[in-house]
């Protein structure tokens, strides 16, 4: 919409009576209010799986970036690692790796959302046990991967992401250059607000907004 159409759409059309004018002020303000209010209401809690917090690759930092991105759109978006001390429930009995992906399985069902990031060729027995989590069919629907480009229609591609692709997740494949400008984070973030508009429209249709 260019600057003259954003002007005249400020302007009532001709011929509106007073009681149409009122009428049309009293349409736009509950539009406006109702709208924005129910999409401020909504928060989804985003796991944002990846590379460890300690590593300092590309990929790494955006894990962090999509996470600040998310903060700021409103969500509640967390790292698996944030999940520590007095908020883990099994930090006594599962100290180490082994209760890692038990509790990575809770997670994902738990929350709204996953956003995975997979390095350049970083597929480490964490991560394939990450992939098996988000193919599962209570999951996958609600999983958004971000994966290098050369692993596209690969080994790992037919056997680690097709599942989840086959559940309706959605894949992102990233090249060195839309890592550089961004388009990894700007998607991400794009997909979970995809998600947003979705309760936020059940709210609306179906007084089903709970999540």
């Amino acid at each position: 919409m260019d600057k003259k159409s954003k002007i005249r759409s400020k302007i009532p059309p001709r011929g509106l009576s007073p009681a149409a004018q009122k009428e049309r002020e009293r349409f736009l303000s509950s539009y406006k209010t109702n709208l924005r209010g129910d999409w401020d209401s909504i928060s989804l809690t985003v796991m944002v799986w990846g590379p460890g917090i300690t590593r300092t690759t590309a990929i790494a930092e955006k894990r962090r970036q999509i996470k600040e991105a998310l903060l700021e759109a409103g969500h509640n978006p967390m790292f698996s690692e944030d999940i520590m001390g007095a908020d883990d429930p099994l930090s006594k009995e599962l100290p180490g790796v082994e209760g890692f992906i038990l509790k990575e399985t809770y997670q994902a069902y738990t929350a709204q959302f996953v956003v995975m990031l997979l390095d350049q060729g970083d597929l480490t027995p964490g991560v394939r046990a990450e992939l098996e989590i988000c193919a599962k069919p209570e999951i996958a629907s609600k999983v958004f991967i971000l994966a290098p480009a050369h692993l596209k229609d690969g080994f790992v591609h037919k056997v680690a992401i097709a599942p989840i692709e086959g559940g309706n997740g959605a894949v992102e494949w990233y090249t060195d250059d839309e890592l550089k400008i961004c388009n990894v984070l700007t998607k991400a973030v794009h997909r979970v607000e995809q998600k947003r508009e979705i309760y936020v429209r059940q709210l609306k249709l179906g007084g089903k907004g709970g999540i």
